[in-house]
């Protein structure tokens, strides 16, 4: 577990300078894919919790994409959580 927390702070995202709102990526999914190995969660679904917010609305799911300044906050709040 302490493995993957240090390794939650190593997580980097990719954003653009001009748009503060705009969608963030993920800049080393390698190191997000070991940290999903080590909590044995799927790959996939790590990942796509580091970038998007997931909602019902109407009984619909709906995936809204997360900006640097949210994913970096989620980041953080879910290594504290798992600490």
């Amino acid at each position: 577990m302490i493995a993957a927390v240090l390794l939650l702070g190593n997580i980097n995202f990719e954003f653009s300078v001009n748009a503060e709102n705009e969608p963030c990526e993920i800049k080393n999914p390698e190191t997000a894919e070991s940290v999903a190995y080590l909590l044995g969660m799927d790959r996939k679904d790590f990942l796509e919790s580091l970038v998007t917010h997931r909602r019902t609305i109407a009984g619909e799911l709906v995936l809204s994409a997360l900006s640097h300044r949210q994913c970096t906050e989620g980041r953080d709040s879910m290594a504290k959580a798992i600490y």
